[in-house]
């Protein structure tokens, strides 16, 4: 723990918590009903797992209305075709910047038996009145994609209840349209890659909306 000096130096420089488009393991929350994750489907072959995760994770999904929080409103397992995935997209030739494969079958999987943990911090930061007191300038905002994968909408509207249960301040929300889990994942890399950057910049800004 910092001491008293550092952590008033430090603490009201720390304005923004950022939660951008977490899937509901990463919080310790359970898996929506019909969650479907290509590294723990004994159907796919070991040696195809990553490229069936990444064409999972890169496609946009077309799900019902997000306003509604139900969880049969959600396409688990293949993306619409209104658009191609990232991947797709001459994401393939930065793969190797964007994306480091072992945590896929290693480190992620381990996460799963840390749910408690997980969500006790998430809880931690988000809603406790001690965390609030050490930050008093800190302002909270779950940024979801319209066509992220049902993991990700699925943590969204558990993030939205909860903060309802806290009184409703807690946490800013916005869903930006049209985007999906990778939207912002390009990296700037030599011979000129992409650099970070939504997809559709121009819409992303103009179309960002709060999800009641």
């Amino acid at each position: 723990m910092l001491n008293g000096a550092a952590q008033q130096r430090l603490f009201p420089q720390l304005k923004a918590l950022i939660l951008e488009d977490p899937p509901t393991m990463a919080l310790g929350m359970p898996d929506p009903a019909g969650a479907w994750f290509p590294p723990t489907n004994p159907g796919i072959p070991n040696d195809q797992k990553l490229a069936a995760t990444v064409a999972w994770l890169t496609g946009h999904y077309k799900h019902g209305d997000l306003s509604s929080r139900d969880l049969g409103m959600l396409s688990y397992v293949n993306p619409g075709t209104h658009k191609v995935p990232s991947i797709y997209n001459n994401m393939h030739q930065y793969l190797h910047e964007i994306l480091y494969a072992p945590p896929v079958g290693g480190s992620d999987i381990l996460t799963f038996g840390l749910a408690p943990q997980l969500h006790e911090a998430y809880r931690k930061a988000c809603f406790s009145s001690e965390t609030k007191a050490l930050f008093p300038e800190m302002k909270i905002t779950a940024i979801a994609h319209e066509e992220t994968v049902a993991f990700c909408i699925a943590a969204l509207w558990e993030m939205q209840a909860d903060s309802e249960r806290y009184g409703g301040e807690s946490i800013q929300f916005d869903v930006i349209p049209h985007t999906n889990h990778f939207t912002r994942s390009r990296l700037q890399g030599a011979g000129g890659a992409p650099g970070a950057r939504w997809k559709y910049p121009n819409r992303a800004s103009a179309e960002t909306t709060l999800v009641e």
